[in-house]
């Protein structure tokens, strides 16, 4: 659902529709990590719910990292595609948005697989490539020298920064 997110929000650039549904489906993933969370929590404090779910508490802390990252990302989406749906923004400021949104996504997309496939090296090439996205979207706010897209960016940060703190997470699983 997190993916789909994100994807809408790339996608809201030239269909401002689709914000609507980016805001059912966050909230629909806040709900469903807040139950997963819940679960979490339960077999943290309850070893026979650790047994039957089938996770260690170490990799239950793992996981709820993820999970509140993942929450995070669709939150970061979901006011990217506001500010998108909402604000004067030049096509071409649109255009740079949607092409540092694509680069995130995509090493968003990259941390989430290198998590689940538990693939150390993925994670950390995620990680190098962190810098280079965060120095671009410093540039590019400071050349548009716009509210709205000073917020945008943030935003972009934001996912980038979640895309980073799972891949590390992958990176220090055991």
């Amino acid at each position: 659902m997190v993916d789909g997110i994100l994807k809408d929000a790339i996608a809201s650039f030239s269909d401002p529709g689709l914000y609507e549904a980016i805001v059912q489906r966050d909230y629909n993933v806040a709900g469903q990590c807040f139950l997963l969370l819940r679960v979490l929590k339960e077999a943290l404090q309850d070893a026979n719910v650790s047994l039957h779910i089938g996770l260690k508490p170490v990799e239950i802390l793992y996981m709820w990292s993820v999970i509140r990252e993942l929450e995070n990302s669709a939150d970061h989406a979901r006011r990217i595609a506001l500010t998108i749906t909402k604000a004067k923004i030049t096509p071409a400021h649109a255009h740079s948005i949607k092409r540092i949104l694509e680069e995130v996504y995509e090493h968003h997309q990259r941390a989430v697989a290198a998590y689940f496939s538990n693939n150390k090296k993925e994670a950390t090439t995620v990680i190098a490539g962190k810098r280079e996205i965060i120095e671009e979207c410093i540039s590019f706010s400071l050349k548009a020298n716009k509210r709205e897209i000073v917020e945008v960016v943030e935003e972009l940060k934001k996912i980038e920064k979640s895309a980073v703190i799972i891949a590390r997470t992958t990176v220090d699983m055991e």
